[in-house]
């Protein structure tokens, strides 16, 4: 009845914060999977906000260029 369900050498090592920390299996939790998959998403915005910017910049530099165009085409043709 004395008897611990795990050996001491377990207990301490359920003490071991790095093996607290591999171990955890929690959404947002620091362990080394968990953080790897929130560093990809992470990746995967910037990504899709780059994209998003260089598209934005190319419509604003086509409008640019237009309007130009078409300012041109007025001082050419107003007496």
């Amino acid at each position: 009845s004395d008897q611990l369900p795990i050996s001491e050498a377990e207990f301490r090592a359920t003490l071991d914060p790095v093996a607290i920390i591999r171990n955890r299996a929690t959404t947002g939790g620091p362990q080394p999977a968990e953080m790897s998959r929130m560093l990809g998403l992470a990746q995967a915005k910037i990504t899709a906000q780059q994209t998003w910017l260089l598209n934005r910049r190319a419509t604003i530099d086509s409008a640019m260029m237009q309007l130009d165009k078409d300012f041109t085409k007025l001082l050419v043709t107003t007496p």
